[in-house]
């Protein structure tokens, strides 16, 4: 049986905002390699149909919690207009040990606010020190005859099940109708209703348990009140630390070893 790929988007866009919105670009890339050796490939820009829902009011990562990170930059004043940090599934293939004999290709992609004038599309890794460093880049002319331009085929398949605002301000999530045929349809926009309105009493319920009384308080602070806690304290913390340690002559031996923790694993 034919099935249908029926989207069914949570906090639909606002029509207001998505007129106001810029367009919305997308560079699709080739990223090759193995353990040591790193390379990319451009495969094509587009302009996607829809306009761009992200917050303008935040273009640049100040997270800075992925793996790479992607900028869009002024090719003659080397401006940043836009950049985001990300992880990807060939940063976690390369720590693999097949990433050791062999060489893989993964089809990745950066979306961003449309460019008028041409741009620079940067790509940075974090190096030894943690440190994003620059590993490709990439002029790129939005006017150039081989930008595409897609069309919104599945445009008049999308069904809001709930609308909360701008979804610059909100996060959108999106049901894929996997496995339902063309004439369940219906049976498929009914379930995926029903399973919204129960899963938003058991977000309220939970919120108002962990609330259980929710409270507006305003007053004024006296500064002169607050201590600001300074390095003489921080010594003293951790003479009390080094207090607490096992074995000194393990820490004599490993005091120049580095310790980073880094959020792309959840792990230090």
């Amino acid at each position: 049986m034919k099935q249908t790929a029926l989207f069914v988007l949570f906090a639909a866009m606002s029509f207001a905002a998505q007129a106001e919105a810029p367009g919305t670009m997308r560079v699709d890339y080739v990223h090759s390699g193995n353990r040591t050796t790193e390379m990319f490939s451009l495969d094509q820009v587009v302009i996607e149909p829809l306009p761009w829902t992200g917050n303008m009011a935040q273009p640049i990562d100040g997270t800075l919690r992925g793996k790479y990170l992607f900028e869009i930059v002024d090719p003659d004043s080397g401006a940043v207009a836009w950049s985001r940090s990300f992880s990807s599934i060939y940063g976690e293939w390369e720590t693999t040990g097949k990433a050791r004999r062999i060489n893989r290709s993964f089809h990745e992609s950066v979306r961003f606010p449309a460019q008028e004038s041409t741009f620079e599309l940067v790509l940075k890794k974090r190096g030894a020190n943690n440190a994003f460093e620059e590993v490709w880049r990439i002029e790129l002319d939005p006017s150039d005859v081989l930008v595409h331009r897609e069309s919104a085929m599945f445009d008049g398949q999308v069904v809001a099940i709930h609308e909360s605002g701008d979804p610059s301000q909100k996060v959108d999530l999106l049901l894929l109708g996997d496995g339902y045929t063309a004439a369940e349809h219906d049976q498929f926009i009914a379930t995926a209703r029903e399973l919204t309105e129960e899963q938003q009493e058991k977000i309220a319920e939970s919120m108002a348990k962990r609330l259980g009384k929710q409270v507006s308080i305003t007053t004024e602070i006296d500064e002169s009140l607050i201590e600001k806690i300074g390095d003489e304290v921080d010594q003293k913390y951790y003479a009390e630390l080094h207090k607490l340690s096992l074995s000194k002559e393990a820490i004599d031996r490993q005091k120049d070893m580095k310790i980073v923790f880094s959020p792309i694993h959840g792990a230090g």
